[in-house]
C-alpha cells in the first residue's frame, strides 16, 4: 500500500521522536549493517557511523543496489547475514 504525505510526515516525526543513535552501543549481539550502493534513502556516511555504534558491528555495501536489498538483491544479502543466522536455533 502506498503511503501519502501524512503518513511520512508522521513517521519522521517519530523518528525524530525516538533516534536509533541513542540505542545502538546497547545492541551486544553481532550486526552487519547492510546498505545498498545506490540507496537514496541511506547515505553511506549515516550507514557507517551506525555501525561505528555498534559493539560488534560490521558494515556492508551491496553495489548497484537501492534501499531494499530484499528484495532486489536477496542472494548477495543472503550471503552477508547467513554468517549470522548459521549457529542460531529457535
Amino acid at each position: 500500500m502506498a503511503c501519502g504525505p501524512r503518513r511520512y510526515w508522521d513517521t519522521f516525526r517519530f523518528l525524530q521522536a525516538d533516534p536509533v543513535e541513542d540505542k545502538l552501543r546497547h545492541v551486544t549481539s553481532p550486526v552487519v549493517v547492510v546498505r545498498g550502493g545506490r540507496d537514496p534513502i541511506v547515505p553511506r556516511r549515516w550507514a557507517q557511523e551506525v555501525t561505528d555504534a555498534l559493539p560488534n558491528g560490521r558494515f556492508a555495501e551491496i553495489p548497484e543496489t537501492g534501499h531494499t536489498a530484499n528484495w532486489s538483491a536477496p542472494v548477495e544479502l543472503a550471503r552477508l547475514i547467513r554468517p549470522l543466522v548459521s549457529g542460531v536455533t529457535s
